[in-house]
């Protein structure tokens, strides 16, 4: 299970990157802070989250070198339109710098890339530079890595049973708005244009046995 805090200067931005991560299975909420209270100092673990997940944060302000300095192992997912300024900062850890409207199931592997020590650039190469070289698969390989996370080889699964969004979001106790994300997520990674030739083409990749 990895670890996940959320950072973020706008309300809204934040408690919906929450939720996304409260949506995975194979995500969780870090919960070794907890909000100050009048009078009191903010309680801090010392085991620091497995990835810090900052949203629209100004890199250049003294409280996030702050942030950083606290949990120098944590990984980094950085979602910004200062993507040069960002990407001088995250130099010395496993980090992604993606641009804001990165879309939720390309954000989730990238969440999951950076907890396993990659660096990441642009959003549709999720390898940009490794600390951990993997070797990637022809697209009619059965070996290596899914391309699919977790969540979106269950939805895939699902799908493949012929479950509409309405049954899979009940199945896998999250929103239909999110189903429809992780479909999308789905269909663009696999190349496909129908719900139907996804599934044929995991099937065909190894990614899905029926």
């Amino acid at each position: 299970m990895t670890s996940v805090h959320v950072v973020s200067p706008f309300t809204t931005l934040a408690v919906g990157l929450r939720t996304l991560v409260l949506d995975e299975a194979d995500l969780q909420p870090w919960e070794g802070s907890a909000p100050a209270l009048a009078g009191t100092t903010l309680r801090v673990s010392r085991r620091g989250p497995d990835v810090v997940l900052l949203a629209m944060v100004d890199p250049t302000l003294p409280a996030t070198d702050g942030l950083l300095s606290r949990w120098p192992d944590s990984g980094l997912v950085v979602l910004t339109t200062d993507i040069d300024g960002w990407t001088t900062v995250v130099e010395e850890r496993p980090a992604a710098v993606l641009p804001p409207e990165i879309d939720p199931g390309r954000l989730v592997l990238a969440i999951h890339a950076v907890s396993a020590g990659f660096v990441l650039g642009e959003p549709e190469r999720l390898a940009l530079r490794s600390r951990h070289p993997v070797t990637a698969s022809p697209a009619g390989s059965t070996g290596g890595v899914s391309p699919l996370t977790g969540r979106e080889l269950e939805v895939l699964g699902l799908i493949a049973e012929g479950a509409p969004n309405k049954a899979i979001a009940r199945d896998l106790a999250i929103t239909e708005h999110t189903v429809k994300f992780h479909v999308g997520s789905i269909l663009d990674k696999l190349d496909a244009g129908s719900r139907t030739e996804a599934v044929t083409k995991a099937t065909r990749r190894g990614l899905l046995t029926i």
